[in-house]
């Protein structure tokens, strides 16, 4: 049927132009085959009309309407404004619990270009606002009028976090609702509005985290060396301790804690694939045939068959049930749907891309590698990248272990807040200890990349020289190579920017754009094979600005013990080895 149908034909064409679906023009023609078919975002089950459909659609956040937004979004310009309306679909069951009506969000394109020219973001900046909205942190009330409401997302502009605007229509617009403004909006307002009483949905887990980590409350992960500094890392530290110390901030987060939220309706399930429909007694007749027709020819007495599959054909049963299909439906397989040919197919596709990522990123690389290799020596550039890498692993590592025990040592807070166990005197109390231990897990570092050994080892044959002649004790022979390895982050520095002075900047820049783009394409390939989803991606792919696999070193190192998928650290008690 068409789900099949549809599934086959993408197949086909992820196979033909492999990460097609990331471009404008994939998108637009997977939603037109959705359309074309009436399958997936497009499917109308009775219950509701098409337009209904795709409109509403946008409650899930990772749907139809998404997608179209985004696409039209990326074609707006100031000469097509004026003629350019984006969709953001109708309310989720939680704006509409929040006092949003019922209407389609409608925001013209003029008014984004305005907003976008007087608040200074870009257009990418407000991709996937139809799913923040959907799901958004807070709701307000702010002008007190009837079906006027702000929502503040996830979403944000520079350090702000957007903030969308929605007012009832009037004229031509009455039946929808209409984003009257979208801005990244400063913290001080929304912190204003909660203690005035205005909010009329508060996700509480993340405005209490917004009201303790946005801003400059606490540092974020960053692509920059120089944003990672211990200097800077201190004094967000300090800026954590002065805000929460803050009589007006504890205040506000007593009450998101106390606020009581609108009872939201529960939310269908998105409709992507409908269940098959029964067979009547003729098909299903049908259906018991075919499958002993299968099962007869693959049957494990049907020696012939065993022969071929063995030695001629691994994917002969699938060819046959290909045939059946065909026999028994009376319509022939068509390209697109034929998973045989498909599979036939795939190894000279794995060839010619393997071929592809070899002479589009790997060769070049080795090349180039090879290049600054007989200007500065082969040990330089490889103690260079690995210096490089480790550092910015370690300041990423580091923060993301020290948020996560933090965020795991306030949710322990909060239950027992919540359990009544302490009061809230205790709990400001104990919050600061936690934002202490965070500060000191930041200040004392760790080492996750094994460049301890990295700069030991140009040490290390002169310190055992020494001992083998007896110019120091074993005990001051390992005295030093502690202190060595204790001031690993300083020789680790002094390395980078050694080689950085010698080669140059334009030199040092091409090296890494060359190392991320072999980077970024198997990662590509892990989105395009379902490996990983969009979500995993983006965070992978905006990790690290430095990124280098660890494995091949001379050692154990990072990914010996550290789980970048999960965030969880093996079992291990630390790591000296490079």
């Amino acid at each position: 049927d068409n789900e099949l149908r549809y599934i086959l034909w993408r197949s086909y064409e992820n196979l033909a132009e492999p990460g097609r679906y990331r471009s404008i023009l994939g998108t637009a023609a997977d939603t037109r085959k959705q359309y074309e078919l009436g399958v997936g975002n497009f499917y109308n089950d009775g219950r509701r009309n098409e337009d209904e459909e795709s409109s509403r659609v946008a409650e899930g956040g990772d749907t139809a309407v998404n997608i179209r937004f985004n696409t039209l979004l990326s074609t707006l310009t100031e000469e097509n404004a004026d003629r350019i309306a984006l969709n953001l679909g109708r309310p989720s069951p939680i704006l509409r619990a929040a006092g949003v009506e019922d209407k389609p969000m409608k925001l013209y394109g003029n008014k984004v270009i305005k907003k976008m020219k007087k608040h200074g973001f870009s257009l990418d900046e407000l991709q996937d606002l139809p799913r923040a909205v959907a799901n958004p942190m807070a709701v307000f009330n702010n002008y007190q009028t009837e079906g006027n409401r702000s929502i503040l997302t996830n979403m944000t502009i520079g350090d702000k976090n957007v903030l969308v605007s929605v007012t009832v229509g009037k004229g031509n617009d009455v039946d929808f609702n209409i984003v009257s403004s979208v801005f990244g909006k400063g913290k001080s307002n929304i912190i204003d509005w909660i203690n005035k009483g205005y909010a009329t949905y508060l996700d509480k887990k993340k405005t209490l985290d917004y009201l303790h980590f946005s801003g400059s409350s606490i540092p974020e992960a960053s692509n920059s060396r120089e944003e990672k500094e211990p200097e800077l890392l201190s004094n967000q530290s300090a800026q954590i301790a002065a805000t929460e110390a803050n009589t007006e901030l504890s205040d506000t987060a007593k009450v998101v804690r106390n606020f009581k939220n609108p009872k939201v309706e529960a939310e269908e399930d998105d409709i992507f694939f409908r269940k098959g429909h029964e067979l009547s007694k003729p098909r299903m007749q049908d259906r018991d045939k075919l499958i002993k027709d299968y099962d007869a020819s693959v049957g494990k007495n049907n020696q012939i068959y065993n022969f071929r599959e063995t030695f001629q054909d691994s994917m002969l049963s699938l060819k046959i049930l290909m045939r059946l299909i065909a026999e028994y439906s009376g319509k022939p397989i068509r390209t697109f749907e034929d998973a045989y040919w498909a599979e036939n197919r795939l190894s000279s596709i794995n060839k010619e891309e393997n071929k592809r990522y070899l002479d589009n990123f790997y060769n070049p690389l080795m090349d180039y590698v090879h290049e600054l290799a007989q200007k500065y020596g082969l040990r330089n550039v490889e103690d260079y990248i690995y210096a490089k890498s480790g550092l910015e692993r370690n300041d990423v590592l580091l923060l993301r272990d020290a948020k996560k025990a933090f965020d795991e040592g306030k949710k322990l807070l909060d239950d027992k807040l919540a359990a009544g166990t302490i009061d809230e005197d205790q709990y400001e109390v104990l919050m600061k200890v936690t934002q202490a231990d965070f500060e000191k897990t930041l200040a004392k570092g760790r080492d996750y990349s094994g460049l301890e050994a990295l700069v030991f080892r140009d040490y290390k044959d002169q310190l055992d020289e020494d001992k083998r002649n007896g110019k120091i004790t074993e005990a001051e022979r390992d005295k030093k190579e502690r202190e060595i390895r204790k001031g690993y982050k300083k020789n680790a520095e002094r390395i980078v920017s050694e080689f950085e002075e010698k080669a140059g900047q334009e030199a040092v820049d091409a090296l890494w754009a060359k190392i991320n783009a072999a980077t970024n394409a198997t990662l590509d390939k892990q989105l395009e094979s379902g490996l990983i989803d969009q979500t995993k991606y983006e965070e992978l792919k905006g990790m690290m600005k430095y990124y280098v696999p660890m494995r091949g070193w001379e050692e154990e190192i990072a990914e010996d013990y550290y789980d970048y998928e999960t965030g969880n650290i093996k079992d291990r008690s630390g790591n000296v080895n490079q």
